[in-house]
């Protein structure tokens, strides 16, 4: 389920079977449960479940009040051919760190789990209510309560069209301890961005710059084998340079050639932006150190911004381990 040539390419006849067994989540779902010390509910929320535009992921998005406490969470649910599992990552308001989790359905029976807590629940005949609960593993400190989700009728049709209505901008500044013309390396010299592209565990295999205003750029992040080991090209445009001061320039996903593919043909939503701008100030604040702010505009507000940000952040956090 790689990209290389522009075009989606269509699950395996293994992966659509496979895929098959997650219908029965669709849909948007209540949620009421309570933990051991109580003796009544209190935890409650919804959860919308749907199939991403392509068919190669499943997309969760909860909104829980649990014990008082508020959280929400996307999670996105794909199939990992080589191993037969279900992985999934979920990102949430209460980690910096996306969790690790995997999901398997058997006949009525459905599993979901992480490091230290499994839940295990079971589907009425008609699939419409859910039950179960999740618990710690045996020797773990994990979770621990009962909990009920009752299918609702409808879709939230309009959630997308609310998304699309309100954009933001984000921006990340960082502070290096190494001189200006270092930092500007690392974004402009092929043999030092691979030292350090892409998010936490993910390596950069291969760049490509052409550095001049109207020159293009082909950057390559290969994913570590919990998220499927599958490499991902972003390319652009240089549109304004400032040498030690600005780098401006496009993005858009990509496959290796450098060609730009639409996002929805990846499997991200509607709303993912194309053409993003961006821009990379650098500040001496002495001889051996450097303010360095990126800014990406225009990104539709909600989770996908966050988990964007994310991205980011993560992959400064390598940039800076680069420099030293």
């Amino acid at each position: 389920m790689t990209q290389n040539n522009g075009e989606a390419t269509p699950p395996t006849a293994t992966a659509v079977e496979a895929l098959k067994r997650l219908e029965k989540l669709v849909g948007m779902w209540s949620l009421t449960g309570r933990t051991p010390d109580a003796q009544e509910d209190n935890i409650s929320g919804q959860v919308t479940i749907e199939w991403l535009p392509g068919g190669f992921f499943l997309e969760q998005r909860g909104e829980i009040d649990f014990k008082g406490t508020k959280i929400q969470s996307l999670e996105i649910v794909f199939y990992n051919s080589a191993t037969n599992t279900f992985p999934s990552q979920v990102y949430s308001n209460m980690s910096e760190v996306p969790g690790l989790y995997y999901w398997n359905i058997e006949g009525d029976v459905v599993t979901h789990g992480t490091k230290g807590s499994i839940y295990r629940g079971t589907f009425n005949e008609d699939s419409t209510v859910l039950t179960g609960g999740w618990r710690p593993e045996e020797g773990q400190d994990g979770v621990t309560y009962d909990a009920i989700m009752t299918k609702t009728t409808q879709r939230k049709e309009s959630a997308m069209s609310e998304l699309q209505t309100l954009y933001r901008d984000f921006t990340v500044t960082r502070v290096f301890n190494a001189p200006v013309e270092q930092v500007w390396k690392a974004w402009t010299e092929p043999e030092q961005v691979i030292r350090w592209w892409g998010p936490k565990d993910y390596t950069s295999p291969f760049c490509r710059l052409d550095l001049h205003e109207g020159g293009k750029y082909l950057f390559c992040m290969h994913a570590p084998d919990y998220q499927g080991s599958m490499d991902y090209y972003s390319a652009g445009v240089y549109t304004k340079i400032v040498p030690l001061e600005l780098l401006e320039f496009t993005q858009n996903l990509a496959d290796k050639d450098g060609n730009t593919i639409d996002p929805v043909q990846t499997g991200m939503p509607p709303d993912f932006p194309q053409n993003i701008r961006i821009a990379i100030t650098f500040k001496t604040l002495s001889e051996e150190q450097t303010e360095m702010t990126v800014t990406e505009y225009n990104w539709p507000e909600g989770q996908l911004r966050e988990m964007s940000q994310m991205g980011m952040e993560q992959t400064l956090d390598k940039m800076a381990e680069a420099l030293k």
